[in-house]
């Protein structure tokens, strides 16, 4: 987790009420990473995918928040470039940032990669 000030680990959101929103192709996914945290989503909405929200629909959406119980919202990180500058949130602010790890899986994925895709048509290397 991380706001402007602090980064935190995800296990501060266990027993935590918060209210998330998203504007991603699958908000489930975000709904099921937040819930195995522990957290408690007392409210959550989905903006269709790549939305900008207006400030009006971020004051909505904070407004049921409240009223649902919220102590803290939180959003991914792709989301933050979209809302508006000039939304002023009642209730603290989280962002979500997400890494990926491959672990044993990296070269099973390189090998995918190189069997589908052709480096001439693509321009590009994928790696040294």
């Amino acid at each position: 987790l991380h706001n402007p000030e602090t980064s935190l680990p995800p296990e501060t959101l266990r027993n935590q009420s918060l209210a998330a929103c998203c504007g991603i192709g699958n908000p489930a996914s975000f709904w099921r990473l937040l819930e195995e945290t522990g957290a408690s989503l007392a409210h959550r909405h989905p903006f269709p995918d790549h939305h900008r929200p207006t400030r009006q629909e971020m004051e909505n959406f904070t407004r049921q928040a409240q009223s649902a119980g919220a102590k803290c919202v939180v959003i991914t990180e792709k989301d933050r470039q979209n809302v508006p500058n000039d939304w002023m949130p009642p209730l603290p602010v989280y962002v979500v940032k997400i890494r990926m790890e491959w672990g044993s899986e990296l070269g099973r994925f390189q090998q995918f990669l190189l069997q589908h895709l052709d480096e001439e048509s693509c321009g590009i290397r994928l790696w040294p």
